[in-house]
């Protein structure tokens, strides 16, 4: 993957409005929180648009687990443990997992 081609994109949080349409396929948009507009698509179902609005917070954490993985000071255990605490975050567990450890 060349990372390169993701130099100044728009960042996230992105979301999907569903426009019109009065199936799964119908005229969505994907925009950011403050209502700019990233991408109108027409004919696309809502797992696909979902998945694009998704692509900021994919980004970011690729981006950090690949920093994760070049940390040649650290263990690899202790590189895995930090990969999960990563995918927890970014699947909004970490509080609840917080709570149940302490």
């Amino acid at each position: 993957m060349n990372l390169d081609n993701y130099e100044g994109h728009t960042p996230g949080p992105w979301h999907v409005c569903k426009i019109s349409g009065g199936s799964a396929f119908g005229h969505l948009t994907v925009m950011m929180s403050n209502g700019q507009r990233i991408k109108q698509m027409y004919g696309m179902d809502g797992a696909d648009a979902r998945l694009i609005a998704d692509a900021p917070d994919l980004l970011a954490f690729y981006l950090r687990v690949k920093e994760i993985m070049d940390m040649e000071e650290i263990e690899e255990i202790v590189r895995v443990e930090l990969i999960w605490s990563v995918m927890q975050v970014m699947e909004g567990h970490w509080p609840k997992v917080w709570e149940e450890e302490e």
